[in-house]
């Protein structure tokens, strides 16, 4: 069963991310991407799926797995997907799910910043240096969920290009001014350092089959940065 799900979850990563970059070369989704460059991410989603489905079920208990199918799910973001083709509906009056995914596309993006520093977090073993490191995983999570709950009753949602009024909106002002969006930034900046720390942290204790892989994982990211 477990099985079963895992590539269930790889093959939607993949279908959304194809129908994204089908709806580009049609015409029915506008962006500011090349085909080459639609093709590039739609091949970064499948990679991360993939080899996150193949860590998932190969290593019990590695949440490395779980947290690439995840970036892999970010990354093709079906909210952001229907509502690149339902634009000329959604600018009437949205139905629930159109409400749903403007309300995501203001905190969804950093789920991909928080899957990557938890990947390096949690590199190779899919575990933390130590049991004391899971502090960085709960105070994380914990901020992000706060900021995500009291964005829930800001103004509006939706990101810098596409706005709708919110219908339950309780605040007068976004999240991101009032004193979640502060606790939310700290912990972003908690989880980064962390994560950063927790690295080298790994590396002065490793042997040689460890070290090579985090270097490994450093020349991808380097290699990564420099190509975006």
């Amino acid at each position: 069963m477990k099985r079963y799900f895992v590539w269930m979850l790889v093959i939607l990563n993949s279908l959304i991310g194809f129908t994204r970059l089908i709806g580009s070369v049609l015409g029915s989704v506008s962006n500011n991407f090349s085909f080459a460059e639609m093709v590039s991410f739609v091949i970064v989603i499948v990679a991360f799926s993939v080899f996150g489905g193949i860590i998932v079920l190969r290593a019990e208990g590695n949440r490395i797995g779980w947290l690439m199918i995840l970036l892999g799910f970010v990354l093709a973001d079906p909210f952001a997907t229907y509502l690149a083709f339902n634009t000329v509906a959604l600018n009437t009056q949205p139905s629930f799910f159109g409400y749903f995914a403007y309300w995501t596309q203001g905190w969804f993006f950093f789920l991909i910043i928080y899957a990557i520093f938890l990947i390096i977090l949690h590199f190779p073993d899919g575990r933390p240096p130590s049991p004391r490191w899971n502090l960085i995983n709960l105070i994380s999570i914990t901020t992000l969920g706060q900021y995500i709950l009291v964005y829930t009753f800001q103004p509006k949602f939706g990101d810098s290009t596409s706005l709708v009024d919110n219908p339950i909106a309780v605040l007068s002002v976004s999240a991101e001014e009032t004193l979640s969006g502060m606790l939310f930034g700290l912990g972003l900046i908690f989880l980064g350092l962390g994560s950063l720390i927790s690295i080298v942290v790994r590396f002065r204790r490793a042997g040689p089959v460890e070290r090579s892989q985090i270097k490994w994982l450093l020349f991808s990211g380097i290699v990564s940065f420099v190509a975006t």
